[in-house]
């Protein structure tokens, strides 16, 4: 945790914050998942601060055990468009659909499709690893690169892969 004020924002007291805890708490769909994250205190007020990247961990912790169940609904999807920080129309964009298509999966209006579901959960779990694998390949699925030539050489370090045969 580290908040770096050099002040108490709301008593303007200038010593050192005080380490502590805050219960953190978000509900999803029938499920709410509660959890402690870091915090800091002022000692003259008890005016507590928090980090915004303590929240943002938490919420990709809710997401990787909303995945984990398999849970497919409306209410999760948005949940996971809300952790990767992304509008209706940006996550419409990334998918191939419409805003409106989106926007009926995360009210419930329409069953949400599996693979949209799966294509998000993989999103989410590249922001959990901070490694965008996913979205850059539902980018350049929206926006191609050149096109190859019939004849490719590839030199240097090879990707690896671990499972699946031929």
């Amino acid at each position: 945790m580290g908040t770096n004020l050099s002040k108490c924002v709301s008593c303007g007291f200038a010593g050192k914050l005080e380490a502590t805890s805050e219960d953190e708490s978000v509900t999803v769909g029938s499920h709410t998942f509660t959890g402690v994250i870091p915090a800091e205190r002022c000692p003259k007020c008890d005016e507590i601060y928090t980090d915004a990247s303590d929240h943002r961990a938490f919420a990709c912790h809710v997401a990787r055990a909303l995945i984990d169940a398999g849970e497919v609904s409306g209410s999760v999807f948005r949940f996971f468009r809300h952790t990767l920080g992304l509008t209706e129309a940006s996550l419409a964009n990334l998918l191939g659909v419409s805003a409106d298509t989106v926007s009926r999966w995360e009210r419930g209006q329409r069953d949400v499709d599996r693979l949209a579901w799966a294509t998000v959960a993989g999103l989410v779990f590249d922001e959990i690893e901070e490694r965008p694998r996913m979205r850059h390949v539902l980018e350049v699925m929206r926006t191609p690169g050149p096109p190859l030539a019939k004849a490719v050489r590839l030199d240097g370090a090879r990707p690896t892969c671990t499972s699946g045969s031929r």
